[in-house]
């Protein structure tokens, strides 16, 4: 989309909105579905989503591309997805089963750390300096420009860095758990 468009599209055009979905939905898609472990269905859900986001949000687009903008919304999705989907299927689980707390507990806990000393293993076998700007962006919670600030590195390298990061833990944990994984990591 050129600026002209863009415009358009802050001021309501339908038509620019269009234009949108018919240049990024494709890659907003694939995306998605490359977060949700190629689960097509929730990932064509989650791309109407986004661009339903995009059409509330239109006058907020402060930037001439959107890219970026498209990506953090579904970025934001799927995180948001994964955790309500875990906080009712925790729920699910507290109602229907009247099991000892204690023990429920102590289980959760254990399983926890397991999978917490598997994603901190995973993330050793990174090189040192992609694994230091995935921790900052994971653990600390720092955005892109923020971590580019800090290393004195451009944001493409940063976005490129954790991108990677990303990629090599979805070929360890495989499609089944990978972004529910991510979403334990944060929490770690």
């Amino acid at each position: 989309m050129n600026s002209d468009e863009i415009q358009k599209l802050r001021e309501g055009s339908e038509r620019a909105f269009e234009v949108a979905y018919l240049e990024y939905g494709d890659r907003v898609f694939s995306f998605i579905k490359s977060l949700t472990g190629g689960d097509v269905a929730l990932a064509k859900d989650l791309t109407q989503d986004v661009f339903i986001q995009l059409w509330k949000r239109r006058s907020d687009l402060k930037t001439d591309s959107i890219t970026a903008y498209l990506y953090t919304i579904s970025r934001n999705m799927v995180y948001h997805y994964v955790r309500r989907e875990l906080l009712l299927h925790n729920f699910i689980d507290a109602s229907s089963e009247q099991q000892m707390p204690q023990e429920a507990d102590l289980q959760d806990d254990v399983d926890l750390l397991f999978l917490r000393e598997y994603i901190l293993k995973l993330v050793e076998q990174l090189p040192p300096s992609r694994r230091e700007i995935f921790m900052l962006y994971w653990r600390s919670g720092l955005n892109y420009r923020e971590i580019a600030k800090e290393k004195n590195i451009s944001e493409k390298t940063v976005a490129t860095q954790i991108r990677r990061s990303l990629e090599f833990l979805r070929s360890k944990f495989g499609s089944v758990s990978f972004a529910i994984s991510l979403i334990i990591l944060t929490s770690l």
